[in-house]
């Protein structure tokens, strides 16, 4: 075993070489979940970007991102990571009000929110 300031470390690395010599689809899998990750994140920099020139379609995209993190923090509470879940899901709720105020609703429905 390797010695150093992180033994644990070396130790979870081994682990993993271990594991993908046995199951060369784990390492697919990883891959996977990358390409998943990069395109969540590019629809989100697309997103945010919309909401900067006060799109609609960014706003409907905002409250379904938001509503389909609140349904993640309900799992979590589900299996039993309560305080994970429970502030995650009152910031979502925050998040979610502030959205749905007619303020903020009616800028992204506005005329001048389409000729930008």
């Amino acid at each position: 075993m390797c010695s150093g300031p992180c033994p644990h470390v070396w130790r979870i690395g081994i682990r993993n070489v271990q594991v993908e010599k046995h199951f060369p689809a784990w390492t697919f899998t990883q891959q996977g979940s990358g390409l998943l990750f990069l395109g969540v994140t590019s629809r989100l920099a697309i997103s945010g970007a919309g909401v900067l020139y006060s799109r609609r379609w960014a706003y409907s995209a905002c409250l379904l991102l938001i509503g389909a993190n609140g349904l993640g923090d309900v799992v979590h509470i589900l299996r039993g990571d309560l305080l994970k879940g429970l502030t995650g899901l009152f910031f979502a709720s925050l998040f979610l009000l502030y959205l749905l105020n007619p303020c903020i609703k009616g800028y992204f429905s506005a005329p001048h929110a389409h000729n930008r």
